[in-house]
Order: structure tokens, then C-alpha cells, then sequence
């Protein structure tokens, strides 16, 4: 048996690759803290199987002292590049089969409308001006901690124009962290109508509410397509302006992820590109 560390940190973000034979798949251990029944598990066990999207198999949770540790299967397949039509298609696609299949909310899954974005805005920030008044902090932190607060002070100005977006959009099932490194592609089975293309992994974000963030870079013609027959009331404008909500979000949860494993060293690039990010996005609104 081979054994691989694919991340390593904090106790409940370790995450590592057991090759137990050349014969079969390898297996992903992941630390999830003291969670006891964990949002993966009832998602792997009962909702993906339900609506028909595969996903990785379900081995188990182990406990070891104060920590579990939940097993998978491994995902193979190409990261979902967002750039790439055909990879922005399939998710789609696979997104609309999630959102318009699972009718019903599944059990202790917490809220993504978008009052907890609004969490997010208001709690970074809280975090930053501590950051500014540390005695080692750099002026070049000081300085894009003060855009990225009034950035944040406008987009919080023009939030309930947010709202409307989402409201009038249904309420669903949203992964909330669709990322390359959690988005794999089988690029073989592209042309397949139904969503074996896809394969998610990593649903401890996951929620219910807004679709908005999920829909922030993908190719919404072929989403409005799959949700239609579900939700014929709900024009293309309205999905536009959702996926518009879905990239401000995006950028609050990039930042809150940024601050909430700090580095000056590491940090302040990343904060200078979710301050650009934010930027580009209120002036294509026109904001003021």
C-alpha cells in the first residue's frame, strides 16, 4: 500500500491517497474535524443516487480520538477548466439535472441564500481592520485592505439589488464550491446527453438556497435548457442576473477563504486578485 498527502494543514483539512493494488481504485481520506454526521455522507448515500449523478463511492466515516475521517473513492478525469466550452457545458448540464431533480431540501442542510453571503461580507469585513493594526503588517496590506473595504462598503450598498436577482430565482440545492480541483471532466464521455461527463467531490460546503454562486461560470444557455421544464416561468434575464449575483459571491467566499488561513506572505496576492475580481464586477454594474 502506497500512501499520497494531497493536502495538509490544519487538523480538519488533511486530506490523503491510498493505493491499496494496482487493481482497483485508490482511496481518499479526508479529515472532517468533530462533525458528526457530515453533509458529504447523506449527500454521497442519498441524493446524488436519487436524482442519477454519479459521484465518488461512499466507503465510510472512521473515528480516531476527537477527529473522523470520511473515505471515498477516487474521482479521475480532467479539472473543469472554465475557459473551455465544452467543460462549461457539461457542468451545466449536470447543474441543471441537480437543481431541477432534487425537490425536496435534504436533512441539516445550512442556508445559501443570500443573507449568508451578507454573513461573509460582514464578517471579513470585521477581520480586516485587526489585520491592518498589527504592528507587523506591511504597508502594501494596509493599502489593498482599505480597497478591498471600500469595495466591500459599495457592494454592500447595492446588496438588495443582489437580493431581487436571487429572489426571483427558486430556491435549490447548491455545491457552493465548484472548483477545478473539485470538478473533474471525462472528456470521452462529452457528448453524453446525460451527466457522466461530471464527476463533483468535496460537498461540505453545500446548501440550500440561492443558485446564484454555482452558476457563476458556466454556459447558461445550456442550464435554462435542462431547468426549463421545471421552471418555465423563469426567463433567461432572470438567470442572468442570478449568475451575476453568483460572481460577487464568489468573490466574498474567495476572500473569506483567504482570511481565514492568513499569510502576509501568501495572503496579500490573493486579496489584491479577489480586490481586482471585485473591482471589474461593480464596474461592469456601473456602480457608483
Amino acid at each position: 500500500m502506497t500512501v499520497e498527502v494531497l493536502q495538509e494543514g490544519r487538523s480538519a483539512s488533511s486530506v490523503y491517497r491510498f493505493v491499496l493494488d494496482s487493481t482497483g481504485p485508490a482511496i481518499i481520506a479526508k479529515n472532517i474535524g468533530d462533525v458528526s454526521d457530515p453533509i458529504e455522507r447523506n449527500i454521497y448515500e442519498q441524493v446524488l443516487p436519487l436524482v442519477g449523478i454519479d459521484g465518488p463511492t461512499f466507503l465510510g466515516v472512521a473515528h480516531r480520538d476527537h477527529e473522523r475521517w470520511l473515505f471515498t473513492s477516487e474521482v479521475t478525469g480532467q479539472p473543469y477548466d472554465e475557459k473551455n466550452p465544452a467543460h462549461r457545458s457539461a457542468l451545466a448540464h449536470w447543474l441543471g439535472t441537480l437543481h431541477s431533480d432534487v425537490v425536496r431540501e435534504p436533512a441539516n442542510l445550512p442556508d445559501k441564500s443570500s443573507a449568508h453571503y451578507l454573513e461573509l461580507l460582514h464578517s471579513a469585513a470585521a477581520v480586516m481592520p485587526a489585520i491592518q493594526r498589527r504592528e507587523t503588517t506591511t504597508a502594501r496590506v494596509r493599502r489593498v485592505i482599505d480597497l478591498v473595504l471600500r469595495q466591500y462598503a459599495r457592494l454592500e450598498s447595492h446588496w438588495p439589488v443582489l437580493e431581487e436577482y436571487c429572489i426571483a430565482a427558486p430556491r435549490t440545492m447548491v455545491h457552493g464550491d465548484l472548483v477545478s480541483h473539485n470538478v473533474f471532466i471525462q472528456d470521452d464521455l462529452l457528448s453524453d446527453e446525460r451527466c457522466n461527463a461530471v464527476m463533483v467531490i468535496d460537498w461540505e460546503k453545500a446548501g440550500w438556497g440561492t443558485p446564484a454562486e454555482d452558476l457563476s461560470a458556466v454556459d447558461l444557455a445550456v442550464y435554462r435548457a435542462r431547468v426549463h421544464d421545471r421552471w418555465p416561468h423563469v426567463g433567461p434575464e432572470v438567470w442572468e442576473h442570478v449568475a451575476t449575483a453568483g460572481r460577487f459571491f464568489r468573490c466574498l467566499v474567495f476572500v473569506d477563504w483567504v482570511l481565514s488561513r492568513w499569510n502576509e506572505e501568501t495572503g496579500i496576492a490573493n486579496l489584491e486578485l479577489g480586490a481586482s475580481w471585485l473591482e471589474e464586477l461593480s464596474n461592469r454594474q456601473r456602480w457608483s
